[in-house]
């Protein structure tokens, strides 16, 4: 059993996982929808809403590092 003093450890898909029809599949989607957040981010936005988009593209480029053979990037 894991140490509660250590905190979480990090999330890894293994190579199953990547290669499987579902994360295919969210792949796909979490590329689709960073590239409009993207779009929208270049329009005329007040600092509110281009932070919150700023946030929103964030989330979805860490999904996205969930695919690659290294461990996201801790955050903190």
């Amino acid at each position: 059993m894991a140490d509660p003093n250590e905190g979480p450890q990090p999330f890894v898909l293994t190579n199953i996982e990547r290669q499987s029809g579902l994360w295919i599949r969210l792949e796909n989607h979490f590329k689709d929808r960073l590239e409009i957040l993207r779009k929208q981010n270049d329009g005329d936005l007040t600092e509110i809403q281009t932070a919150k988009l700023r946030g929103q593209i964030a989330t979805y480029e860490t999904l996205l590092r969930l695919g690659k053979d290294m461990p996201p990037i801790e955050e903190g």
